[in-house]
């Protein structure tokens, strides 16, 4: 009998601790979000993988979309000079 109560202590813990983490991780995936919405001042945009900076562009206006339920970012970017 201790022996079940101790796994239905340990299960309740897991399930805090999932429930915990789940909580903040869409609370900071929301807050990255909007972070990134307020780009207006962003006006060079640079792309760096394993090999250092691979891509840059200043003076360019940086707008982002999220799509496929926040799993694809699309980086638009347009020359300062060429906007409406």
């Amino acid at each position: 009998m201790k022996h079940l109560k101790k796994i239905n202590m340990k299960k309740k813990e897991l399930e805090i601790a999932i429930t915990t983490y789940t909580v903040a991780y869409k609370k900071g995936y929301t807050q990255c979000q909007e972070d990134m919405d307020d780009n207006s001042k962003v006006t060079r945009f640079e792309v760096i993988d394993e090999n250092g900076r691979v891509y840059t562009k200043h003076n360019s206006k940086i707008e982002l979309s999220y799509q496929d339920d926040g799993r694809t970012l699309k980086v638009f970017v347009t020359p300062l000079n060429k906007q409406n």
